[in-house]
């Protein structure tokens, strides 16, 4: 599985990972994606390694949940520049005054 990676382009990063985790093989179970679940591009695995119908179910799957994060983020986002923001003024205006 470690060519495949190879072949397919994953990063240097996600390869070394990889190859210090498993070597040149893995059994890809739930067990193990689960608990590696914030260490590889899942995405990217989905697009490269699915049958076409299997990445088809996964985008089903992921797309609405890929949303909402979008959603999530873009609103969180705008309030760290809204505050980062008014924060910047008053103390930049704070300096001047003082």
């Amino acid at each position: 599985m470690l060519q495949q990676l190879v072949d397919l382009g994953a990063c240097e990063r996600a390869r070394t990972k990889f190859e210090v985790l498993f070597g040149q093989s893995v059994e890809v179970t739930e067990a193990v994606c689960l608990a590696l679940a914030n260490e590889f591009d899942w995405a990217w695995a989905a697009k490269r390694l699915l049958t076409p119908s299997a990445k088809a179910e996964y985008d089903r799957i992921v797309k609405p949940v890929q949303a909402e994060y979008d959603r999530i983020v873009i609103q969180a986002w705008a309030e760290f520049n809204r505050i980062s923001a008014a924060t910047f003024c008053k103390l930049f205006n704070a300096e001047l005054d003082s």
